[in-house]
């Protein structure tokens, strides 16, 4: 696994707190990182099995952050 020690480009897939997560916007100081969450699983009253998946958070991290590039 490589560690990227320039800016991060928009679609990489990197590491980030264990979790692949993808680049969705960079700028000069910042980059936007889509962060998805664990589904949520449930079972009404009725007894049907319910999984919800709600939608990614949205995290800003350092562009030059040293983090792991998943997709090289």
């Amino acid at each position: 696994m490589k560690i990227n020690r320039s800016l991060l480009k928009v679609g990489d897939l990197i590491l980030l707190d264990g979790h692949p997560c993808r680049v969705l916007r960079v700028s000069g100081c910042a980059a936007v990182v889509a962060v998805t969450k664990a589904p949520r699983e449930f079972t009404t009253r009725f007894g049907a099995h319910v999984r919800i998946q709600p939608p990614p958070s949205l995290v800003r991290i350092s562009a030059r952050s040293e983090v792991p590039i998943l997709n090289w």
